[in-house]
């Protein structure tokens, strides 16, 4: 089992230009136009995010998160734009296009782990480059899965199965390297969360991984038996057992000391999706065991949605 501490995505890193999303969302804010409740507008100079206009008014940038006399916010924070959605750490707010989603990244920093994260499409694409050595790395990842194929009628009748997160581990780190990523499909693609670093072992993930799923839908029966059902969105939650040589407690601590409340990429195995979680160290149960012995930890991992 690995963790990464994602790098956080900047200008610097994220090469625009290249990106074949466009940010056009919606019209760029223009200071000291007049907006009426209910304008949408957009900022793309290092905040890359939408906002609703609430109060009418001239003068008030909407990153600011300027109130008024009674408290009252100028502007609703929209999230980000669908260009930047994907780095924005939250998963179900997709970077959405059709055909394909092509970008760059340049970490400046050493990383070999790069994840990608409710992504939808035929194939996912990642290519590293480096200033004197140039390609080293090229990994194409098939994202319709046939895991639900087991005989002739599976194969003829089957739903397809498809692959929602991948994560390529064992990236040689290259400090000057740099990454093509190309997600292509037939239709809508989309990927909700692009995460890179290094990664960082906790051992041997154990047999008895126990994946679920949390729903923050409602479901109400009022007193006639008429039951109303509001959609709302889900995450993953992931308890897992490691081993460990019992010397590495005391480096392992001190990681999680790090990750307290902090988005993370935790990958129990790589090719099993349902073992794969975006989100905070729940609880973290490391066993003290005998000198010179294996020891085994307890983690508890709740999903961002």
């Amino acid at each position: 089992m690995i963790v990464v501490d994602p790098l956080l995505m900047t200008e610097a890193a994220f090469n625009d230009a290249v990106s074949d999303v466009p940010e056009n969302d919606n019209p760029l804010f223009v200071l000291t136009t007049a907006y009426v409740v209910g304008n949408k507008v957009m900022e793309t100079t290092n905040v890359h995010k939408n906002f609703e206009c609430l109060i009418d008014n001239n003068d008030q940038i909407p990153s600011d998160a300027t109130a008024n006399g009674s408290g009252d916010p100028y502007w609703l924070d929209l999230g980000a734009t669908n260009r930047w959605a994907m780095f924005d750490e939250v998963i179900n707010n997709e970077t959405t296009s059709t055909g394909t989603i092509t970008f760059e990244v340049t970490p400046g920093q050493i990383i070999n782990t790069i994840g990608l994260l409710n992504i939808v499409g035929a194939t996912a694409q990642i290519v590293g480059t480096e200033p004197v050595d140039g390609e080293f790395y090229n990994e194409i990842f098939d994202l319709i899965s046939t895991e639900n194929v087991f005989d002739g009628y599976s194969y003829f009748f089957s739903e397809f199965i498809t692959v929602s997160d991948v994560v390529a581990e064992d990236i040689p780190p290259y400090l000057a390297g740099g990454f093509t990523v190309t997600v292509t499909g037939s239709g809508a693609v989309s990927l909700g969360e692009f995460v890179y670093g290094a990664e960082f072992d906790l051992g041997t993930s154990l047999i008895g991984a126990r994946p679920r799923i949390e729903s923050f839908s409602t479901v109400t029966t009022d007193v006639f038996g008429k039951t109303t059902f509001v959609p709302r969105a889900n995450r993953k939650l992931l308890t897992i057992d490691t081993a460990h040589p019992r010397y590495r407690i005391n480096d392992i601590t001190r990681k999680m000391a790090d990750l307290i409340d902090k988005p993370a990429l935790w990958v129990g195995d790589p090719n099993n999706s349902s073992l794969i979680v975006y989100g905070i160290l729940g609880d973290y149960a490391p066993e003290y065991g005998v000198e010179g012995s294996v020891s085994f930890t307890n983690y508890e991992i709740k999903g961002l949605t």
